[in-house]
């Protein structure tokens, strides 16, 4: 197999920059921490991609460098993209990203540290210190569908999408709702001031009038509103399903 030693350059430097360390740091922790001696010169030459000399990149260093990283040697190496392959693995079948998958993992470990204070503290107590593990909420939320409906709602939050009725379909006997029927007017510079755009919906003035699609201008603001008030209705759903589901 041929290594790319560009990328393993680009990501030992990466999670150097990552941690705030400088090349003298990096060579400090190496030294201080794992008892492997390497000159800067040699640092910055892996770094800036070996080609010339690899004299200086031995195992005893690739070792370090993976436990001072929290990743597995194959990420170094660039034979995966995640800092593990299981994590590698589970990318590729889910989607999600490294971070995403750390956070869930560490989710599962604060339950489990949870459950064991309140097991202790259930000891010399007569109430009930149990509490919901986080696991619990994660998988009734992702089985149930409502993560998708957050994640909408969150995303129009970011990127305010609205469906509007924009014209009355006599055979269906029913306003058609388009996916994103909107217009940003554009923010406008005047003299010194900004003067911020809004978005445009289009509606009927009545129904007497359905098609004649009367331009209305609304503000960002108006719609996080909105959606906020949608995240509001969810959780109060959310939570009447989960204590039904408990019962």
């Amino acid at each position: 197999m041929k290594y790319n030693t560009i990328l393993i350059g680009e990501r030992i430097r990466c999670e150097r920059k990552k941690r705030g360390w400088s090349q003298e740091k990096l060579i400090e922790e190496l030294s201080n921490t794992k008892h492997v001696n390497i000159g800067r010169n040699t640092l910055s030459r892996i770094e800036s991609s070996f080609t010339q000399d690899i004299s200086g990149f031995h195992l005893d260093l690739l070792i370090a460098l993976s436990e001072l990283f929290d990743c597995e040697i194959g990420y170094l190496l660039g034979e995966y993209d995640c800092h593990t392959g299981r994590n590698t693995d589970i990318k590729e079948e889910t989607g999600l990203s490294d971070k995403a998958i750390d956070a869930l993992r560490s989710i599962q470990q604060e339950d489990e540290i949870e459950e064991k204070e309140s097991t202790f503290r259930d000891k010399y107590s007569c109430k009930d210190n149990s509490k919901i593990p986080k696991m619990d909420l994660l998988n009734f939320m992702l089985g149930n569908g409502h993560m998708e409906h957050i994640v909408r709602l969150f995303r129009n939050f970011i990127e305010p999408q609205y469906d509007v009725p924009v014209y009355f379909d006599k055979e269906k006997n029913s306003f058609i709702y388009p996916d994103n029927n909107f217009s940003y007017t554009g923010d406008v510079v005047f003299g010194n001031e900004l003067l911020k755009g809004e978005y445009m919906i289009h509606l009927a003035d009545s129904r007497d009038t359905p098609n004649n699609n009367k331009p209305i201008g609304i503000s960002k603001t108006f719609l996080e509103t909105v959606t906020l008030k949608e995240v509001e209705k969810l959780f109060y759903i959310m939570r009447e399903i989960y204590e039904q589901e408990r019962k």
